[in-house]
């Protein structure tokens, strides 16, 4: 470079040194700005990444409008390349703070989480069915007042399923506060109830939802955890397995579809069979019915003859009261004289036992009569032999004077 160039651009940076440290200085800003930018995109990329294997946070997310069930489950453990699966339960629900209605995405908590472990910030975790952890405070929960830990949350469906079909209780005490990897800004997403944005999310324990069907799996892929998210080696590792789990996510719908489809037909069948049943039970209804409308029939006519005897009865029962009406005045003299004659009782009873000592006097004496004419007999008897003896005696004395006329 020759001489005289150098000579003017340090004459011309001489008679203009404000404009060169300004430019020198603009320039020294862009370039530090730059370099600051080119370095904090790896670094950030870096915090992240250490976040999330801190955390354990999943490679994969599957999804199934069918849901996701235990076959499932044990499919995607079996493809090469699957580290861990974790599934879990979830779904939107809504809940009141104030006067301001909230979307708060529900979550499962497993009892050991192998996958996406929550980082819990504030209080404990819960331990018991009816507890809760939610969203730790950012900016836009504290901006609507949220919930605080010992606050109870209550969760309802925001549509006609009641939320008794999905979660065993509609009321959790809050015991803790977290972050999650799965939200990594203050967008939660979109959904179909509320106001059409999830606002916050809520974890709840596992046993305390009631559907047979999980609504994802998370999947880990062996080899990742050790590589950067954000290189493309990572993507390299996992996208493989993306694909083995698409592939055989035709063969596991179609085997879904056929065991609805067998549970369907056996509904079907047994359904078919009840109704077999039901109506053999109905023709037997019917004959009874039928046989019941002959004995009604024959009871009718019993009825009624036991009603024409019934109103002859009355009759009869009419006639009896009129006569006992008739014959009551009678009655009425009847037990006057019955009333009397139980007055003059007492000196009727004395005259009885009179005529009993005298009667008793008679029989004493009726049996000495007795006895005396005994004797009397016995005395006759005796005199008739006598008798007899002098009788006898008078013929032998007769006989004699005729042997002997001279005696």
């Amino acid at each position: 470079m020759p001489k005289i160039l150098w000579k003017d651009l340090f004459v011309e940076i001489r008679h203009s040194l404000g404009r060169f440290f300004s430019i020198v200085c603009i320039v020294a800003l862009g370039v530090a700005f730059f370099a600051g930018i080119k370095a904090s995109a790896p670094d950030m990329k870096y915090s992240a990444d250490q976040y999330f294997d801190k955390y354990d946070t999943q490679d994969i997310q599957v999804f199934s409008t069918l849901g996701l069930r235990k076959s499932d489950i044990e499919a995607i453990k079996k493809i090469d390349g699957v580290e861990q699966v974790q599934p879990l339960y979830s779904f939107d629900a809504l809940t009141r703070i104030g006067a301001s209605e909230q979307v708060f995405k529900v979550f499962s908590l497993p009892k050991k989480s192998e996958l996406n472990k929550v980082r819990l910030v504030e209080g404990r975790m819960p331990t018991k069915e009816d507890e809760c952890l939610i969203e730790a405070p950012n900016v836009m929960n504290e901006l609507f007042d949220g919930y605080k830990i010992g606050d109870t949350i209550h969760l309802y469906s925001g549509d006609s399923t009641p939320i008794s079909d999905t979660l065993k209780y509609d009321s959790y005490k809050i015991v803790g506060t977290c972050y999650s990897t799965r939200y990594l800004s203050y967008e939660k997403g979109v959904s179909s109830i509320g106001s059409g944005s999830v606002n916050s999310f809520v974890f709840i324990p596992e046993e305390d939802f009631k559907p047979d069907y999980y609504t994802e799996i998370d999947v880990s892929v062996k080899g990742a955890k050790k590589i950067n998210t954000y290189s493309q080696q990572y993507f390299d590792q996992v996208v493989p397995v993306v694909k083995k789990i698409e592939a055989i996510a035709g063969k596991q719908i179609d085997a879904q579809i056929a065991k609805e489809q067998k549970n369907l037909d056996d509904a079907k069948k047994e359904a078919n069979q009840k109704i077999a049943d039901g109506q053999k039970q109905l023709d037997e209804a019917k004959t009874q019915y039928e046989e019941g409308m002959q004995k009604l029939a024959q009871s009718e006519n019993e009825l009624a003859s036991a009603k024409a005897k019934l109103d002859s009865g009355w009759n009869e029962y009419n006639q009896n009261i009129a006569q006992l009406n008739t014959g009551l005045p009678q009655l009425n003299a009847g037990i006057a004289q019955i009333e009397e004659q139980e007055a003059k009782l007492p000196g009727l009873q004395n005259q009885l036992n009179d005529l009993k000592a005298q009667q008793e006097s008679l029989i004493s004496q009726k049996k000495d009569l007795e006895a005396k004419i005994l004797q009397i007999d016995q005395a006759l008897a005796t005199k008739q032999s006598l008798l007899d003896q002098q009788a006898a005696l008078l013929q032998q004395q007769a006989a004699l004077k005729t042997l002997y006329p001279n005696l």
